[in-house]
Order: structure tokens, then C-alpha cells, then sequence
């Protein structure tokens, strides 16, 4: 898609949404108990203090991730250091990007036009997580988040871009997409159409994306030949989460999906159609073949 069409679509959206849907109360709650147990923190008071007046978003994140008080106490004395960088860095950088996020969060209601909006939870977690997302809201792990940048302007982008591609996962929950243990496509739209949402919203590739985006532009024919010969098996790596072989960078079964989901929209003639075809993804086979992608052939 051009930037000029990208432009005109934004221009066209307005955001429904405040920053009371941008709810960082988890946060700031685990912060004070943090800063007030400086050498170790007990799964009572974990359990007390931050999970029983958890908000949904740590309902949303206990189940695999905090797991429970026990583990998360765990996780906190042995990556101290993580969830201290949380706290100093990312909560911060968190607090300051409310306003632009929740126009964030705006701006995709809008592009999906759906009445219901999504609510995004500021939390910490178990350290095994930057993000997720139900058909109730998307969860931000700042102490995961925290590893990829080392200042607060970055910290604010990177929240934005996560904010941006987890939504999309929020809407996919309400229409039931995808539903099930899907095939390498499946689930490459799955992420792809996230990372294109979030793209379009943003103006711009993450730099939690870049290194795949520079690999892919650079190897694009050879990935394709490769993934055709996997993407209709139900096995995600080496394409998605997890490392990537041979050097290669990680997920790049994201960027794949992607840019065929970018395909399927340049050449459709009604974009908001192709929308919600994307977002519902009924067919991955119809959509790829309807896409036209197909590099190098």
C-alpha cells in the first residue's frame, strides 16, 4: 500500500476512545509493592497486594503466564533486575503514552468499526510475556517490554506498537477467527494481519520488527519457496515463536503473513471488505490465493 493511501485512511478515523480504556492500576499497584520489599517479595503479599484486586487484565494474564502467586514471587527474586527496569523505565514511559494509545486503540475501533471497544491492562507478569489478548482486552508485560529498549522514548513506542498489533488480536477473539489449532498460514494471517494493522496505525515498522522486515525485503523469493513447502502443516517453527534456524531472524512467519495480507488488500477493490475478511479469516487457502502473492513466480 502507499504511504499516501495510508495517510488517507487515517485521516478518516477519528478515535472513540479515552485513556480510562488504557488502565494502568495493575501497574502502578505492583511498583509500590515492589520499591516497598526491596530485597524480596513473598507470594502472600504478591498474592494480596497485586492478584486478589487485580484488575481483568491480570485475570486475562494469570492463566500461563503468572500462573500464581508462588511463581511469580519466583520470578521476581531470581529477574530482579527486569521487573526493576519495569518499574524505573517502563511505567514511566507507560504513564506517558496513555493519551497516544488510547488513540491508538481509536483509531483501530474505527478501522474495524466495532461499537465495543478493547481495553488495554498495564501489568507486570512473569517475565515470560510482553503481551496478550481474550475477547475482554489486550495485557502489556512491562518487565518483558523492558528488554528491548534501554530509553523512555523508545520504551513509549514500543508500548504503542504493542498496543497496535495485540488489538487486532482482541477483535479476532470477538469474530472468532482462525479458531482452533490452525496450519502455518493460518496462523501466519493470523499474526501478519496484526503486524500490517499495526503498520498502517503506526506509519511506520516497529523496531521489534525491523530485523525481519530488512531479512524478509532481502530474501523474499527464497522464504517464499521455503514456506510454501511447510505452510499447510500445523507446525509453527521454525517460522514462528521461537528462534529462527540457521541465524535467520525469529517469527518470520509474521512477516509472511503480512505481506500477504498487504497483497490481499492492495488488490481488492473494496478495502473495507477486505477488512473484515482478514480480520475474520474463514479461508486462509482462498485468501492467499485471492492475494496474488506469490514473489519471484
Amino acid at each position: 500500500m502507499t504511504r499516501i493511501l495510508f495517510l488517507t485512511i487515517l485521516l478518516c478515523l477519528s478515535s472513540t476512545i479515552t485513556a480510562q480504556d488504557y488502565i494502568i492500576e495493575d501497574a502502578e499497584r505492583f511498583a509500590e509493592i515492589f520499591q516497598q520489599n526491596p530485597d524480596s517479595i513473598t507470594p502472600e503479599t504478591l498474592q494480596i497486594g497485586y492478584l486478589d484486586p487485580g484488575t481483568q487484565g491480570i485475570k486475562i494474564f494469570t492463566w500461563r503466564r503468572i500462573k500464581n502467586a508462588k511463581n511469580m514471587a519466583n520470578m521476581v527474586s531470581k529477574y530482579r533486575k527486569s521487573y526493576q527496569k519495569g518499574v524505573e523505565l517502563m511505567l514511566p514511559a507507560a504513564r506517558t503514552a496513555a493519551d497516544e494509545s488510547a488513540e491508538v486503540l481509536g483509531k483501530i475501533q474505527k478501522l474495524f468499526d466495532q461499537k465495543k471497544s478493547a481495553p488495554v491492562y498495564i501489568v507486570f507478569g512473569g517475565n515470560n510475556s510482553g503481551g496478550t489478548a481474550s475477547s475482554k482486552g489486550l495485557v502489556i508485560g512491562l518487565e518483558v517490554l523492558g528488554r528491548f529498549v534501554d530509553n523512555e522514548t523508545d520504551a513509549i513506542e514500543l508500548i504503542k506498537s504493542f498496543v497496535a498489533h495485540e488489538v487486532v488480536h482482541v477483535y479476532q477473539a470477538r469474530v472468532k477467527a482462525n479458531p482452533g489449532k490452525s496450519s502455518l498460514l493460518g496462523q501466519s494471517l493470523r499474526e501478519g494481519f496484526a503486524d500490517f494493522i499495526e503498520n498502517m496505525v503506526m506509519g511506520k515498522v516497529s523496531k521489534a520488527e525491523a530485523e525481519r522486515q530488512k531479512y524478509g525485503l532481502a530474501n523474499e523469493a527464497q522464504l517464499w519457496e521455503e514456506y510454501q513447502a511447510v505452510m499447510l502443516k500445523s507446525e509453527y517453527q521454525p517460522w514462528m515463536y521461537g528462534k529462527g534456524k540457521d541465524g535467520r531472524p525469529s517469527d518470520l512467519g509474521y512477516w509472511v503473513g503480512k505481506k500477504i495480507c498487504e497483497s490481499y488488500y492492495n488488490k481488492a477493490d473494496d478495502k473495507n471488505e477486505a477488512l473484515m475478511t482478514l480480520l475474520k479469516l474463514k479461508n486462509p487457502k482462498k485468501i492467499l490465493e485471492e492475494s496474488g502473492y506469490n514473489p519471484g513466480g
